[in-house]
């Protein structure tokens, strides 16, 4: 929680900054705080980073319906120097499915195999990381950063094929195995869990919460 979700951030950035045999992985909703960006440029610069981007209306330019001002926001700023510095396979792309992408993620690859995945609650801002008190947590377990590994694949190719945010998009993600089924952790090293990734459709995010409840409930 709070500066514990902070060091365990930087703890990731850093890693991947002071290896050149890894590579980087990154959903984001927020995207903001400058230490943060600096590294992703870094990291972009030396062609090891790929990032999907929240595009809502918050994180792209427009105008102030009140003051009838442009709003230029740091996301915007932030793909213009990632795409005028970026060495290939380095690439952000900017989408979402129905509304946003409200998503934490950092996905660790080495030799093109995923070894460690931090996920949680915790945006890369300022406000996440100094004001909210969010969590963060870390697997150190390529059968976990496998599977967020192949849900950032399958959300790369659909948001490069669609223009969103877009109901096409989003009934393309609910249709997978990713949105209709859990993935089940199992393993000796790590609690029992199930792992669910969204959007959902109305019918399973529904069963989903049902079950949620009736756990809470104790029934």
């Amino acid at each position: 929680m709070g500066a514990t979700a902070r060091q365990q951030v930087f703890a990731i950035l850093n890693t991947v900054l002071n290896d050149p045999t890894l590579s980087l992985d990154v959903f984001a909703y927020d995207l903001n705080e400058p230490d943060v960006l600096k590294i992703l440029l870094a990291l972009g610069q030396q062609g090891r980073v790929r990032i999907i981007l929240d595009n809502a209306q918050l994180h792209v330019t427009h105008k102030d319906p009140k003051s009838g001002k442009t709003i230029v926001p740091p996301e915007d700023t932030f793909t213009k120097l990632f795409n005028s510095q970026a060495k290939a396979p380095a690439e952000i792309v900017r989408g979402s499915f129905a509304r946003y992408s409200h998503d934490k993620v950092f996905i660790i690859s080495k030799g093109g195999v995923a070894t460690q995945v931090l996920t949680g609650s915790t945006n890369f801002s300022v406000t996440g990381l100094y004001v909210n008190a969010n969590h963060v947590l870390v697997f150190d377990d390529a059968n976990v950063a496998n599977e967020y590994e192949k849900v950032f694949a399958q959300s790369w190719q659909i948001l490069k094929q669609f223009k969103t945010p877009s109901k096409k998009a989003a009934a393309a993600f609910s249709g997978t195995q990713f949105a209709t089924n859990p993935f089940v952790v199992n393993f000796p090293a790590l609690p029992s869990m199930s792992i669910r990734y969204s959007p959902h459709t109305a019918a399973d995010a529904t069963t989903i919460l049902d079950a949620i409840s009736k756990r809470i409930q104790g029934r």
